[in-house]
């Protein structure tokens, strides 16, 4: 709950934050202008940064002086720059800059939120701070023993609303909305053709609500745990577009988010594929266990010849399977954060499938499908792994 409330209140001048000056100063004013880069060897110099991304420092400088040298006398063969030149250039260029935060060497969580003030790991105890440096200060100077790197949605989004091309492009979604609007209307309600994630239901009837705009950024994002509440922090942006010259505030909407297994159930606080309630977007269906077993699995047809307590539910027709977003889950959830010991909460993570409530509660109502629309099931390792196995076999 204290991270759902930090995410409720959080904004562009939170310190956790750490956005320097020039990033926060651009991200309220972004450029008005088209960036042109005319030097040759500038452009060279990006662009074969770019090209080695993957490589190491080492490659991109003997790349760079191999053009020096073979290209001298040639325009722009002196201006091509060095490895931590070109990083800097790109990120002024560009206003996209990463963030650092401080995060267990075990991986266990970062260190925002609640935990910005830790010196040691909620969880396993590990300390923050590199053990060689503190102890060889005398305890006096503080260097993260590791960080991991948010690149922040905003500066990207006015970066690519910058070049009249990508611009153009980022306009894809709402053209082909408003297309799909008019045939439904001239169709009364039939959509011909799904092929594009437009044609959800739950998307159009956040278009037709007004939750949706024309200037919208739509994020379909895929995460782990950690990297949510970094991500999910600035709900609003001002823009500048070229296409029609004229300044708006673009707020973000999330659509859904994709994760692994694990990424999931920190992301929607259920209990896991394997539980009671868990392979599915609750929905409703239960599913089944061997006798004092603990791992349950799908199963839409009844069992016949004996009976599971609390799992004695009809047979479901394949193609009449309950939607996801239970009228339950509101109640479910109350019950979960009350519970007063393990003992409780044990049993009511089992009968509910909830094990918290989701970071999701802390972002506005109407920039999210909400819960539990936007839960997606991890479909990739049921299809993925069990597909491989029977043709295996």
């Amino acid at each position: 709950m204290s991270f759902i409330q930090a995410l409720k209140s959080a904004s562009t001048t939170d310190p956790v934050t750490k956005l320097s000056d020039d990033a926060f100063n651009r991200l309220h004013n972004p450029p008005s202008i088209p960036l042109v880069i005319d030097n040759p060897g500038v452009r060279h110099s990006i662009s074969t940064y770019l090209a080695l991304e993957h490589l190491s420092q080492a490659a991109y400088e003997r790349v760079c002086c191999s053009s020096k040298h073979n290209f001298m006398g040639t325009p722009g063969a002196e201006d091509v720059l060095s490895f931590h030149n070109v990083k800097k250039l790109m990120g002024i260029h560009t206003g996209v800059e990463p963030l650092l935060h401080d995060m267990c060497p075990n991986t266990c969580h970062a260190f925002t939120g609640p935990f910005s003030n830790l010196d040691k790991c909620y969880n396993c105890q590990t300390s923050r701070w590199n053990a060689q440096k503190l102890h060889g200060s005398n305890r006096c100077v503080k260097v993260p023993a590791q960080q991991f790197t948010t690149i922040p949605v905003g500066s990207q989004l006015q970066a690519h609303n910058c070049n009249p091309d990508s611009a153009r492009d980022m306009h894809y979604l709402w053209e082909q909305t408003q297309t799909l609007l008019d045939e439904i209307w001239r169709s009364s309600g039939a959509i011909s053709v799904v092929d594009d994630i437009i044609m959800g239901w739950d998307y159009l009837g956040a278009v037709l609500d007004g939750d949706i705009k024309e200037h919208e950024t739509v994020l379909m994002l895929s995460l782990d745990g950690a990297q949510l509440y970094n991500t999910l922090q600035h709900e609003g942006l001002p823009m500048w577009d070229p296409l029609t010259d004229s300044r708006y505030i673009s707020h973000l909407y999330l659509l859904f988010t994709t994760a692994d297994g694990p990424g999931l159930v920190y992301w929607d606080g259920m209990v896991g594929h394997s539980g009671k309630n868990g392979f599915h977007v609750y929905c409703g269906v239960l599913g089944c266990c061997k006798d004092h077993g603990t791992h349950y699995y799908p199963a839409l047809l009844s069992l016949h010849d004996r009976t599971v307590a609390g799992l004695d539910h009809n047979d479901i027709d394949t193609f009449e399977v309950p939607q996801g977003g239970s009228a339950e889950y509101a109640d479910n959830l109350k019950k979960i954060v009350s519970v007063c010991n393990q003992t409780q909460w044990d049993r009511m993570k089992t009968e509910t499938g909830l094990t918290k409530p989701p970071l999701i509660l802390g972002l506005n109502s109407t920039h999210s499908l909400g819960v539990t629309l936007c839960m997606m099931t991890d479909i990739m390792h049921l299809a993925g792994n069990l597909s491989n196995l029977l043709i295996s076999l």
